[in-house]
C-alpha cells in the first residue's frame, strides 16, 4: 500500500487552514500544538475508516 497521498491544491489549503485554526485554539487553552498536517490526516483516518460505506448509487459516504 502506498505511504504517500497526493492532495490537490484545495485540500492542501484547507488542511493548512484547519491546522492553523486548531493550533490557535490549542494555544489559547494551554495545550501543545499539532506539529504537522499529517497528524490531522492520521487522526481523520483513525476516526472515520470504520464508518466508510457506500450509498445506493455506489458513492462513498460516512455512516453515523
Amino acid at each position: 500500500m502506498a505511504e504517500t497521498v497526493k492532495l490537490n491544491k484545495w485540500e492542501q489549503e484547507a488542511l493548512e487552514a484547519r491546522l492553523n485554526y486548531l493550533n490557535k485554539k490549542l494555544v489559547m487553552n494551554g495545550f501543545k500544538t499539532i506539529k504537522s498536517e499529517s497528524q490531522i490526516i492520521h487522526k481523520i483516518i483513525e476516526m472515520t475508516v470504520n464508518k466508510l460505506d457506500i450509498d445506493e448509487d455506489g458513492n462513498l459516504k460516512l455512516k453515523n
